[in-house]
């Protein structure tokens, strides 16, 4: 196994351990309407998500053209992947240290809609776009069609826009865009199947046992509280420090 697929892999599955991903979706697929269709919008809409961001790291810094390639182009290059490689580092490292500090000082793992909704941010949000914030509200009650559409909603801010879930997926797709081409699949596959896999999670529990994503969401948290931010803590301050190596070693200076 390649270095590149370890980082890959290690960055996969912090977002598989993420309680912000996990949480939401049992919130979510709680709905007493439709749960199972919330669910599998959420998996959906999360899956979009990632391939957004995961996409979003990959166009990051593409490879000089070949006819610009002198001297002067190939040094500025280097730079451009310096920076990057430390930039992408340190927001690993502060986000890995964030989870560990977290984990062992027992704090609570916050409820993304708990959070939004007592936010100034949110209040504005909800008197500026009454109708997009009733949608977004996981505790507003909406028709079949509608639960649908807010668990794609979810999963796609979740996944694809969250600050502690989002440069870990730009993360990744820088990581495989550095990889031989013909390796690239093999990257993109392993990220995406176990980065999306904490999405599939509430689907799989309504399917298995209708009505159990609610009370599978204490246990969850109960394990995320602890043990899944120390894993998560683990793996992104090993992917940085990787990076953060491979930032020296591009340094031009």
């Amino acid at each position: 196994m390649s270095t590149h697929i370890a980082v890959i892999a290690s960055l996969g599955l912090a977002l598989l351990l993420s309680p912000e991903t996990l949480l939401l979706g049992l919130v979510i697929a709680s709905d007493r309407k439709a749960p199972r269709l919330a669910a599998w919008m959420y998996a959906l809409g999360g899956l979009v998500g990632i391939v957004f961001a995961l996409s979003v790291g990959m166009m990051l810094l593409p490879a000089p053209h070949a006819t610009t390639a002198v001297a002067a182009a190939v040094d500025a290059h280097r730079w451009r992947r310096f920076i990057i490689h430390a930039v992408l580092a340190a927001v690993l490292l502060v986000i890995g240290v964030r989870r560990a500090l977290a984990a062992f000082s027992d704090e609570p793992v916050e409820e993304p809609e708990e959070e939004k909704r007592t936010s100034r941010l949110w209040a504005g949000f909800k008197a500026r776009f009454p109708s997009f914030a009733h949608l977004v509200d996981p505790a507003s009650d909406l028709p079949r069609e509608q639960i649908g559409l807010r668990g794609a909603l979810a999963g796609f801010a979740v996944c694809g826009l969250h600050p502690k879930i989002f440069p870990v997926a730009i993360a990744a797709g820088h990581q495989i865009e550095e990889m031989p081409a013909h390796q690239r699949v093999s990257g993109v596959l392993v990220f995406i199947l176990l980065g999306a896999g904490a999405t599939l999670v509430p689907a799989i529990l309504e399917m298995v046992r209708p009505g159990s994503a609610g009370a599978a969401k204490d246990a969850i948290e109960r394990f995320t509280k602890v043990w899944g931010r120390t894993v998560i803590a683990l793996l992104l301050v090993g992917v940085g420090l990787h990076i953060a190596r491979r930032a020296w070693e591009l340094y031009p200076g």
